[in-house]
């Protein structure tokens, strides 16, 4: 077997003993990407052996952390997976003409070669040194530790004596950890270190000044209204108000990465991207006084109060089941993003099948976030935990007003949970997600709040999707046309990603023909986006 480097000489056999499990690890590493580590082990009828769980709790400190806001999670998670599927294009065990994620054409290993114990230590190589670039040693470490253990040495980021200088040459097929990082150095050369997340914090700065890492520093967003100046625009985001680390009440008056709105998309076509659109939620902005309040006769063409009523009335109706789920949607790689891993554990996926449907997923999420939060910065549109006590605060429910989870600091249209759920869904149901028992148990207290344990259940994925686009509503986080406007533009992004990875992919069970663009129309009858 032409395999991975070993760290001691080992009998051919013991190392054909080892292929499932090295097989296994880079399962687990792609699971925990995706966000399986947080939610559900694979049952106990899976043939993953023991190494798949050491190897998910070695990526923990990075793919469990709830502390990242989504645009960031949906970075590390796409970088990871979309670095993998390079692996997939040259080890998987079939004859498919694969290319790379980003369309170059690959030299696939010979047929004997072509295992998912090459595959895997492939992966884990990619993801590592991923994690190694986007958190170093704090994130990386466990992960090279783990693959250690299991008796693979993959070399990592900076390893320049093994695979040689960054950049240069293909590597050979026969080291399939030397592949992975060199699928891994051209993602990060290519997306990483010129997505407009403005890593090291310099970008847009002047020279001598301190660094901003993560800030918007690029794309020029200013709000209109703030603390110093007030409400001038009623309709437009307005700063929150927090309880920061118990320190005290604080007006934040920032927006998580609208600079996301400059980075460029994996798999969708950047200009067909860039041209959609979704219209405006509000037909008559200018016609509401910074002042206006609700039951004073002031005229309310875009029907305000009657929005932050609906809104208002959803707290009667909240139980167990509806605050469960607006948690547990909340947290999207720690939720909807463990199902797909259920293809390949329970629907007899293939491996390189199941990495490839992982390819489409993350590649969306980071695309639909291009196109989310392009269009919440050009909308700047209120968040109803600043607009209702705005507009009745004159009165006691509308003075008391908060959202049940925390209100996440950027714009409110479109919705990007919407979004994200939406066009995941519609990906999965592609990849055979409906044959799936889209159920998942939940212990007490595996959301937080205090909440008991219960199973949620989806009839199938298109009710999943409007589960998760309700929960926005519910928690007092998104007023109805959001959810509608980010569930069609979710749609679109996803349909935009499938064509292109059918095209990396041909022949993967779940996509559609490869073929190239055309000329795009609506089509009210999905309730897409349109593209301008």
């Amino acid at each position: 077997m032409a395999g991975a480097r070993r760290a001691a000489a080992r009998p051919r056999g013991a190392l054909r003993r080892m292929a499932g499990a090295t097989a296994a690890a880079a399962v687990v590493a792609v699971a925990v990407a995706a966000g399986v580590g947080g939610q559900e082990a694979p049952p106990p009828a899976s043939p993953y052996p023991p190494a798949l769980a050491a190897t998910l709790a070695s990526g923990s400190p990075v793919f469990s952390n709830t502390g990242i806001e989504a645009p960031f999670e949906f970075r590390i998670n796409a970088a990871s997976v979309v670095a993998i599927f390079d692996c997939v294009a040259v080890y998987a065990a079939n004859d498919r003409r694969y290319t790379t994620w980003d369309g170059r054409p690959v030299v696939r290993a010979p047929r004997g070669d072509r295992t998912d114990d090459n595959l895997g230590v492939c992966g884990a190589a990619a993801i590592s040194a991923v994690v190694d670039y986007v958190y170093g040693r704090y994130g990386s470490d466990p992960m090279y530790a783990s693959v250690a253990k299991a008796g693979i040495e993959i070399p990592r980021l900076n390893d320049t004596a093994r695979c040689g200088e960054r950049g240069g040459g293909r590597p050979d097929p026969a080291d399939p950890a030397c592949v992975g990082l060199a699928a891994a150095r051209q993602y990060i050369a290519e997306q990483l270190q010129r997505d407009g997340m403005n890593q090291d914090g310099r970008t847009g700065l002047p020279p001598g000044a301190p660094p901003r890492p993560y800030a918007d520093t690029v794309s020029g967003y200013r709000p209109v209204n703030g603390p110093a100046a007030g409400v001038t625009a009623l309709t437009r985001w307005m700063p929150l108000k927090e309880d920061t680390a118990g320190l005290g009440t604080y007006q934040v008056q920032s927006i998580t990465a609208p600079h996301a709105g400059l980075a460029k998309p994996i798999l969708a076509d950047p200009s067909r991207l860039r041209r959609l659109r979704v219209p405006p939620p509000y037909r008559s902005p200018d016609a509401y006084r910074p002042d206006f309040q609700c039951g004073c006769g002031a005229p309310d063409p875009d029907e305000l109060c009657a929005k932050a009523q609906g809104v208002l009335a959803q707290g009667p109706r909240l139980d167990d089941r509806r605050r469960t789920l607006i948690r547990w949607f909340d947290r999207k790689t720690q939720s909807i993003a463990g199902l797909p891993i259920r293809l390949f554990v329970l629907g007899g996926m293939s491996f390189a099948d199941y990495l490839t449907v992982e390819l489409a997923l993350n590649a969306f999420t980071w695309d639909a976030t291009i196109a989310v939060w392009a269009e919440k910065v050009r909308h700047d549109a209120v968040r109803p935990a600043t607009l209702i006590p705005e507009i009745l605060g004159h009165t006691r429910d509308g003075a008391a007003f908060t959202s049940v989870i925390r209100t996440m600091p950027h714009a409110e249209y479109p919705s990007a949970s919407a979004a994200i759920c939406s066009g995941f869904s519609h990906i999965l149901a592609a990849a055979g997600g409906d044959a799936l028992n889209l159920s998942v148990p939940l212990p007490a207290g595996a959301v937080g709040g205090d909440l008991p344990a219960t199973t949620l259940t989806f009839k199938d994925t298109h009710d999943l999707a409007a589960q998760c686009g309700e929960s926005r509503i519910w928690g007092g986080l998104h007023f109805p046309d959001a959810v509608k406007a980010g569930s069609r533009l979710g749609v679109a992004v996803a349909k935009e990603v499938l064509r292109t990875a059918a095209c990396r992919a041909p022949g993967t069970p779940g996509l559609p023909p490869c073929a190239k663009a055309t000329n795009w129309e609506v089509d009210d009858t999905q309730d897409e986006a349109e593209y301008v």
